[in-house]
């Protein structure tokens, strides 16, 4: 399945990577990623087996240099990256939030995902 393939990945940036939300209490360099669309190729006689999955992945961390250090090692990780069933993975966007923390003390960047993916 993708995203177990994307979760290992993801944990070869850092170990804390989750899906959809963070552990209450989670400290230190984090990352949390989603779904946000899917784009299936289909053919005049069905499926094709191929689909195009986005995901964004936001990059926590406890300062703002410290953030932007993550996402660097994030996008050189997926950029490119090929897999198994994961046929190419390009960054697509790359979201700086700012230089304020949120109210837990974290900095933000996002950055968005195109996987190209073989479906079983």
């Amino acid at each position: 399945m993708l995203e177990e393939l994307l979760t290992t990945k993801l944990k070869t940036v850092t170990p804390q990577a989750f899906p959809l939300k963070a552990p209450e209490r989670v400290t230190g360099a984090h990352l949390i990623y989603q779904r946000t669309g899917t784009a299936r190729e289909t053919h005049l006689d069905g499926p094709g087996g191929i689909a195009v999955v986005n995901f964004r992945v936001d990059c926590y961390q406890t300062s703002y240099s410290k953030t932007n250090a993550l996402a660097d090692v994030l996008r050189a990780s997926c950029d490119g990256w090929r897999e198994g069933d994961v046929l190419y993975c390009s960054v697509d966007n790359d979201i700086d939030f700012g230089a304020e923390p949120d109210a837990d003390g974290y900095y933000r960047r996002s950055l968005e995902l195109r996987v190209t993916y073989r479906e079983s």
